[in-house]
């Protein structure tokens, strides 16, 4: 039955992370990615760590999420067109 096991244990876990990427947690993402810094490299047990790891990686996904928003509204800006010789380049 270990099978079973690790099929619920990546359902379960890939369910939660989609709904933790889902909530809107922009302006905390700068302070998840602090705290789970600190929890990962300073942290002196071994769940402390990988609480810190999760937390920071949670962080890190919003905020590229957000970069990622922002750099597709600005690439649907068009750049000013450069004229040589009577040619937009």
């Amino acid at each position: 039955m270990d099978w079973l096991e690790i099929i619920m244990g990546a359902n379960i876990g890939s369910t939660a992370t989609a709904q933790i990427v889902a909530f809107n947690v922009t302006r905390c993402a700068l302070m998840m990615i602090a705290l789970g810094f600190v929890m990962l490299f300073a942290g002196k047990r071994d769940k402390i760590r990988q609480w810190g790891s999760m937390i920071m990686g949670l962080g890190l996904v919003d905020a590229l999420k957000r970069t990622f928003t922002l750099a597709r509204r600005i690439a649907r800006i068009e750049a000013p067109k450069v004229v040589i010789d009577g040619e937009a380049v």
